[in-house]
């Protein structure tokens, strides 16, 4: 074959591993409280009609009164269309307060902390999520994992199997907020 299909089975495999270990990431992150927040897409006259930093500081103020200091959001690609396209977000890149880029971003607002955005399918579409990483609000316990490779000559194929151990935990609730409705 002009490709190496087994490879190609086994780079599939392992981000299909990454994808799922995201999904059950992002599962439990969308345990913490919910703060309805508002379309951050809706348009009027081609201006938005709705400021995200307004929901933005909302979440943080109650982490923040809770005792924590949060450092990042987790957003979807689609809400993410939603947040960098809000003429409200665009004012502030321009001004070199919001940095973006192809993976997500950063940006501070006067008084608050640097808040890190991380963009990533495996969120709902709907929501955004605001926390410490710090505290931590959410942690990764990891088992073992094991890896066996065997062959069936009879069949004529070779196998592996892969087995990994993992549970994403909401541990510290009070540093974690997710707000609800920013994209329709």
């Amino acid at each position: 074959a002009a490709h190496d299909i087994f490879r190609l089975q086994v780079e599939d495999a392992a981000r299909e591993l990454a994808r799922m270990e995201n999904k059950q990431i992002a599962n439990e992150l969308e345990l913490a409280t919910a703060i309805t927040g508002s379309d951050w897409g809706a348009v009027s006259g081609g201006v938005s009609t709705n400021n995200p930093f307004t929901d933005i500081l909302n979440a943080i103020t109650q982490i923040r009164e809770k005792g924590y200091e949060p450092d990042f959001m987790v957003i979807s690609p689609y809400a993410w269309s939603k947040f960098i396209t809000n003429t409200w977000v665009r004012d502030l890149v321009h001004s070199g307060l919001a940095k973006v880029t192809a993976s997500g971003g950063e940006f501070t607002l006067p008084g608050y902390p640097m808040i890190s955005v991380v963009v990533d399918a495996a969120l709902t579409p709907t929501l955004a999520i605001i926390g410490s990483s710090k505290a931590p609000a959410c942690v990764l316990g990891e088992g073992p994992s094991e890896a066996a490779h065997y062959r069936n000559e009879i069949a004529g194929y070779d196998a592996f199997i892969i087995r990994q151990w993992l549970q994403p935990k909401l541990v510290v609730p009070d540093a974690i907020r997710k707000i609800t409705g920013v994209a329709t």
